[in-house]
C-alpha cells in the first residue's frame, strides 16, 4: 500500500512538473541551467526529497544518463549525490564555473531579463561550490579570488597547492595573506627559491644565481706591465705574469729549461744563445720570377750567401 502510494505521488508531481522542465542540453551552460531550474520547480511544488532524483531521470541528456546507470544503486536515490556526480563528468568545477561567468555574453536576439538569469545562475552554482554561506565569506571569496589573479605562476601554483587539501577548496583571506607572504620570504623576485645554512659564506644574490663574481667579466683586466710595441724578453715576461702580492724574490723562469740550449731560465722562443757555428752557414732560396711573352716557364734560381751571424732571434710584440 505504501509503495502504490509512493508510485501515486511521483505520478502526480512528475505530471505537474512535465509543462515546466526541459530536457538537458549537451553544453556546460546547459547543466548549470538545468540544475537551477530544476531545484526552482522542486521549492515551488515542494517535492520530497526521496523523489527528486527519481523525477530528474526522464530529462537527463545521452551522457548524465550513461554517468546514472553506472553509479551505485544505493545512491542513485539521494538527489545531491546524483547531482554533482552529473556535475563532475561534465567538468563543471568552481574555476569552471568561475570562467563560464566571466566570458558569458549575450547571444543575438536574447533578451536582458533571460541574460541576467544566466549570470545569477552561474554565479549561485560558483557560491555554492565554494561553501560560501554568509556576506562575510562573499565577501572573502571575492578579494580572494582578485588576489590570486595578480600572483606570479610560481606563487599562484603554491597557493593552488596548498589550497586543494582543505575542506572548502579554497584559502579565506587570513590563510591566503599569510600563505603569499611565506612564499615571497623564501623566494627571489625572480621567484627563484632561497636557501641558506649557518656557516654558509656566500654572498647572497638578489637575483638567485648564486657564486661570487668574476673580476674578468666585470671588466677587471690583468695588468701585465707591458704596453703595445714594447719588445718582452724572457726575462721580462717572467716578471709580467708574476702574480700580484707575490715575494720579491719569486722567479718563475726559475723552473724553467731551454729546449734549445738546454740552459734553464728560458723558454725556446726566448733563447738568447746564437744557433751553433758547426752548421751549414749558407741556405738556398729558390725565387721564382715572371719573365716576357715568349720566356713563359723561365725560372730563375740564385744561391745568395747567407751567414748565421746577421741571424737575429725573432722577438716577439705584445700588443
Amino acid at each position: 500500500m505504501q509503495k502504490v502510494s509512493v508510485v501515486n505521488l511521483a505520478k502526480r508531481y512528475g505530471d505537474a512538473m512535465k509543462a515546466s522542465v526541459k530536457t538537458m542540453g549537451p553544453e556546460m551552460l546547459d547543466v548549470v541551467l538545468f540544475f537551477r531550474h530544476i531545484e526552482s520547480i522542486f521549492k515551488r511544488f515542494d517535492v520530497p526529497a526521496k523523489l527528486q532524483a527519481a523525477l530528474i531521470q526522464l530529462y537527463l541528456n545521452d551522457k548524465a544518463r550513461s554517468v546514472v546507470s553506472r553509479m551505485d544503486p544505493s545512491q542513485c536515490d539521494d538527489y545531491k549525490t546524483v547531482r554533482d556526480v552529473i556535475l563532475k563528468e561534465h567538468k563543471l568545477t568552481p574555476c569552471a564555473y568561475l570562467d563560464l561567468f566571466n566570458k558569458l555574453t549575450r547571444t543575438v536576439g536574447e533578451t536582458t531579463v533571460m541574460y541576467c538569469a544566466k549570470l545569477k545562475s552561474l554565479l549561485s552554482m560558483y557560491v555554492e561550490s565554494r561553501m560560501v554561506n554568509s556576506f562575510d565569506g562573499l565577501m572573502s571569496l571575492i578579494v580572494c579570488d582578485h588576489i590570486k589573479s595578480t600572483l606570479s605562476e610560481s606563487c599562484l601554483r603554491h597557493v593552488l597547492s596548498v589550497q586543494a587539501v582543505t575542506t572548502k577548496g579554497w584559502l579565506e583571506a587570513q590563510a591566503l595573506t599569510e600563505c603569499v607572504d611565506q612564499f615571497r620570504a623564501n623566494h627571489f623576485e625572480n621567484d627563484k627559491p632561497r636557501a641558506s645554512a649557518i656557516g654558509d659564506t656566500r654572498k647572497a644574490n638578489c637575483t638567485g644565481s648564486g657564486g661570487g663574481s668574476n673580476p674578468m667579466r666585470s671588466g677587471q683586466a690583468r695588468n701585465t706591465g707591458t704596453t703595445a710595441g714594447q719588445l718582452v724578453t724572457g726575462q721580462s715576461v717572467a716578471t709580467a705574469v708574476a702574480p700580484a702580492g707575490a715575494a720579491a724574490d719569486f722567479n718563475p723562469s726559475s723552473k724553467l729549461t731551454c729546449f734549445k740550449c738546454k740552459q734553464p731560465g728560458h723558454t725556446r722562443r726566448f733563447c738568447p744563445n746564437p744557433p751553433a757555428m758547426g752548421r751549414s752557414s749558407k741556405c738556398t732560396i729558390t725565387t721564382l720570377s715572371v719573365m716576357p711573352q715568349g720566356n713563359a716557364g723561365a725560372m730563375a734560381t740564385a744561391e745568395p750567401q747567407c751567414s748565421t751571424a746577421n741571424i737575429v732571434p725573432c722577438q716577439p710584440v705584445f700588443g
